[in-house]
């Protein structure tokens, strides 16, 4: 059962606005000086496979040149869905130390993630 994902079903309109949002706050996101480069989940032309070749290039590179190496990997797939596990408040504050999201969009984000239900029915 915990890993059932519930399936969102949005009107259009909710969509299109969902699409629209994204589309204006992710080149801002990516411009801003929090944004971390090596980010791959989410982001077109990365992959899981983009982020293990340059973990494992980092660690051929350090043995090329004999210096100690060590990976520790994690499998985080415990974690049943990526915002299950995040805090909505931290998210927004985050958006706005790091991002600079503030104001109208941060309130309008703010109730887009506050009070939302799910549910998951089977057969």
């Amino acid at each position: 059962m915990s890993n059932f994902r519930p399936i969102s079903n949005l009107s259009t309109v909710s969509k299109v606005i969902e699409r629209l949002v994204l589309n204006r706050l992710k080149p801002h996101i990516h411009s801003s000086g929090g944004f971390c480069s090596f980010q791959s989940a989410y982001r077109s032309g990365q992959s899981t496979e983009t982020a293990l070749l340059h973990v494992m290039n980092q660690v051929y590179s350090a043995a090329n040149e004999k210096h100690a190496t060590a990976l520790v990997a994690l499998d985080i797939s415990a974690l049943s869905a990526a915002f299950d596990t995040n805090n909505h408040d931290v998210l927004i504050d985050r958006l706005d130390s790091q991002f600079g999201v503030r104001d109208e969009v941060s309130r309008w984000l703010q109730s887009y993630l506050s009070d939302r239900k799910q549910f998951v029915k089977l057969g």
